[in-house]
């Protein structure tokens, strides 16, 4: 009868109609968040480490805290290498108006001294 059917399925984004099932579930299994295409890995910690791990990041379930763990390194790390692109000098600030103010404070201290 017409209009009785269920709803059409149609392929996921970039999985061609009639494509093998191996393909749509592998396809189905990457999750995206915002732009980037994340994936699924597998880890082994002890019981130690991961209560430890929850612990720390105060979460209740264990993909959660083990993605937190890992964004609050990658972000640690990130910093570490801007503060060292600063520290060595390949990346640096400018700023005219303070460095002209720091030289006229040392101008007026110098007038100033005895």
């Amino acid at each position: 009868m017409p209009g009785t059917e269920g709803p059409r399925l149609r392929p996921a984004p970039g999985i061609a109609a009639g494509a093998p099932v191996s393909e749509a579930c592998h396809a189905a299994s990457r999750v995206r968040l915002g732009e980037a295409e994340s994936m699924k890995v597998t880890v082994e910690l002890s019981e130690t480490e991961m209560a430890e791990i929850l612990n720390l990041t105060g979460e209740r379930k264990k993909g959660p805290a083990i993605r937190r763990l890992m964004e609050e390194a990658l972000q640690q790390r990130r910093r570490a290498q801007i503060a060292q692109r600063f520290l060595s000098g390949e990346w640096g600030v400018h700023l005219e108006s303070y460095e002209a103010d720091q030289e006229r404070e040392r101008q007026r201290d110098q007038a100033y001294t005895p």
